[in-house]
């Protein structure tokens, strides 16, 4: 008997201040090769260790939707607001915790 299919959950933070057509071309390509069933796209929040101040984030999570939404190839991106929406500086750790309590068996 075949084990249950496990969902394979990719995520792909940056800044994202533009994003651009290589975040596009990256996200497809991470899509293809890791045969991912979705990918969480997370423009960070207080990005802490950035040496200049980054646009705000309404306007980054704005630009970032519209970078990838409608491209073929992006039909499982999730633009994922959770890191702009909390306080303080954001870590990977968090965000990680958030979504393995979300998806158990990814």
């Amino acid at each position: 008997m075949a084990a249950p299919h496990r969902p394979r959950i990719g995520l792909f933070g940056g800044a994202f201040d533009p994003p651009h057509l290589a975040h596009v071309a990256l996200a497809r390509a991470a899509i293809a090769q890791f045969a991912l069933d979705a990918l969480h796209v997370l423009p960070t929040g207080d990005a802490w260790h950035k040496s200049r101040p980054l646009n705000p984030a309404a306007d980054r999570l704005a630009m970032t939707r519209l970078a990838f939404e409608g491209v073929p190839g992006c039909e499982r991106v999730t633009v994922d607001d959770r890191e702009l929406r909390r306080d303080g500086p954001t870590y990977t750790i968090d965000t990680l915790t958030g979504l393995r309590a979300e998806h158990p068996g990814a």
